[in-house]
């Protein structure tokens, strides 16, 4: 159903034909209308999106994953489209809209919210299976009600919609979507690599900030904040039919194979101090082969024994610190 003011959903897509459709179709519960930036899928991601009316696909021609770049294309289009008075929301598609009656009503609610106005939503993660999930509150700048703002974003983590300087902020209680990233933490593992391999290549991004946002002791989520989904998510799962066998991506993951061609074409020095290197790379590289992926390399060359020491040495002490620090940071609140 169209309205007045339609809410149009922004999803950058890359090899998403594993969860496309169960993501369009939750989506299509809340949204009048999705546009989807496909970056060179090679796995049928585009034929089943245009299968929907209501979806309207274009191209994202850049070789590089930026965030920015792919955040105001996607705009730049919705307003094209759909006019620059729409309701935007930019959400992955591996983050599948949980409907309730409550949502639906909150729904309604933001269609007459003031122009520029951001829409905080939560992000509950399953974690590792259906049954375990991390709720964070309604910290996610997901939503934006246009006003014809410009839109600026940074190449990596960036904000997904648009953001007016001294507009409110809306904390939906209801909106949410439930995110599949943590399902199976080896492609959570592999995303970070290439976001770490990425941040190299890009320059500026200090070691000690890499090391904090990618490796693989800074993203496990802690047990004491997972615990049984709500009646709403459970029956999300069931609806859309998510478990986590058939919601896998094909192997090899095509964040791995872009490490690869990385490696290719920079050489393999350059990243030796980031926290990629506990996976077996060579196994990695000959199932790409044998799937005949090009502009690889040839072997594998792995930082020796002094360098695996400093950088595990490394971010075990960086580890320790912060943890310290919030640990005083803690006790002195509490004794206050």
């Amino acid at each position: 159903m169209s309205h007045p003011r339609p809410v149009v959903v922004l999803t950058p897509v890359k090899n998403e034909a594993h969860i496309l459709r169960q993501f369009i179709e939750s989506t299509l519960n809340f949204a009048d209308y999705i546009v989807i930036a496909d970056q060179n899928s090679s796995d049928g991601s585009v034929a089943i999106a245009e299968e929907f009316d209501q979806v309207l696909v274009i191209e994202n021609k850049e070789s590089l994953f930026d965030n920015a770049a792919r955040s105001s294309l996607l705009v730049a289009k919705a307003r094209s489209a759909f006019g620059a008075d729409s309701i935007l929301f930019g959400v992955d598609a591996d983050e599948i809209f949980i409907e309730s009656p409550q949502s639906q009503n909150e729904i309604d609610q933001i269609r007459d919210l003031p122009r520029g106005t951001t829409i905080m939503v939560d992000k509950p993660s399953l974690i590792g299976s259906t049954d375990r999930v991390i709720y964070y509150g309604s910290v996610f700048p997901l939503g934006y009600v246009d006003d014809g703002s410009e839109y600026s974003g940074t190449t990596f983590h960036s904000r997904r919609v648009p953001s007016s300087e001294g507009a409110q902020d809306f904390h939906s209680l209801h909106i949410r979507f439930l995110h599949l990233d943590a399902l199976s933490f080896d492609e959570v593992f592999s995303k970070r690599r290439l976001y770490s391999v990425r941040e190299v290549d890009n320059g500026g991004i200090p070691l000690r900030v890499r090391w904090r946002r990618n490796a693989r002791r800074f993203i496990k989520k802690p047990e004491q904040h997972v615990c049984k989904p709500d009646i709403l998510i459970s029956e999300t799962v069931v609806k859309m039919k998510l478990d986590c066998q058939s919601i896998r991506r094909p192997r090899p993951l095509w964040w791995d194979l872009e490490v690869l061609k990385r490696f290719e074409k920079n050489g393999f020095r350059r990243y030796f101090f980031d926290d990629i290197w506990y996976v077996n790379w060579e196994s990695i590289l000959s199932e790409a082969k044998s799937h005949g992926c090009t502009d690889l390399p040839g072997r594998i060359e792995r930082p020796g024994r002094l360098v695996n020491g400093l950088r595990q040495s490394g971010v075990l002490l960086l580890y320790c610190a912060i943890s310290l620090r919030k640990k005083l940071r803690d006790f002195r609140f509490l004794n206050k």
